[in-house]
């Protein structure tokens, strides 16, 4: 699955996510801060340092999305992670 990451192991590494939050059964807000949570680690990691990059957000958020795992999208904080940013 195309995830806007550089390479083939790269989107895996973004669909696994996708996969481990269908599992926990999260939804909406739950899941969306557990999937980013996890792109932020992954960006951590050499050869997988765009995973926090806009394109792939978006491409998660997207699949999160058709995979009705987010059903209420308005009753996210989507940029809560900027908010945990400010010291």
């Amino acid at each position: 699955m195309e995830m806007g990451m550089f390479s083939a192991a790269g989107n895996s590494k973004v669909s696994a996510i996708v996969t481990r939050v269908q599992g926990l059964e999260l939804q909406d807000d739950a899941a969306w801060k557990y999937a980013y949570r996890e792109l932020a680690a992954l960006s951590e990691l050499e050869g997988t340092e765009e995973a926090t990059d806009t394109e792939v957000r978006e491409a998660l958020w997207e699949e999160l999305l058709k995979r009705n795992v987010i059903v209420e999208p308005d009753a996210v904080d989507y940029w809560f992670y900027i908010e945990e940013l400010v010291f």
